[in-house]
């Protein structure tokens, strides 16, 4: 809806990974705010919370474990004004989020031409092992020489051709 693009750091989508560990963070400290208001719900008569309003419950749930609260409340402000500073220390403009997930936001309209830049730059020179002619691949995987239909494998891993 807003044109943005969450891309990890090879340029690709970013994957479930990314996403969880990106908000990993917040997860936890909304576990560890429903545990606490759990804890302090099951303490409180049933007919004293029922005979209460909304507000009046909060106030009851908050004063069943006031430092639970105040410590989680302390947590939360540490990480909301920890991404705020890293967000506005950085020409990038990544937040701290971003780099715990290892991701970018970028508009949704530079995505392709980012992937076809990044290709151009990441691609490859491989030999034919038989005629020793050379293409530029940006991909890895089985070839035949145009020059001497030669077949041969380039892997990601080794710069090596292994004739096939």
């Amino acid at each position: 809806i807003v044109g943005i693009q969450i891309i990890n750091k090879n340029v690709q989508k970013a994957s479930a990974y990314n996403a969880w560990m990106r908000h990993l963070i917040p997860i936890l400290d909304t576990l560890l705010i429903m545990a606490i208001t759990f804890l302090a719900i099951s303490q409180i008569p049933e007919n004293i919370y029922t005979q209460v309003n909304w507000l009046q419950r909060s106030q009851l749930i908050a004063q069943q474990n006031p430092l639970l609260f105040k410590i989680s409340n302390v947590i939360m402000n540490i990480w909301v004004w920890s991404e705020l500073i890293i967000l506005l220390l950085n020409k990038r403009k990544r937040a701290l989020h971003d780099y715990i997930g290892e991701t970018v936001v970028i508009k949704k309209k530079y995505f392709s031409r980012l992937q076809n830049w990044l290709d151009k730059q990441s691609s490859i020179v491989i030999e034919c092992p038989s005629c020793g002619s050379k293409k530029r691949r940006k991909n890895y995987g089985k070839f035949i020489c145009s020059n001497c239909n030669t077949r041969f494998e380039a892997t990601e891993y080794s710069s090596r051709i292994i004739k096939v």
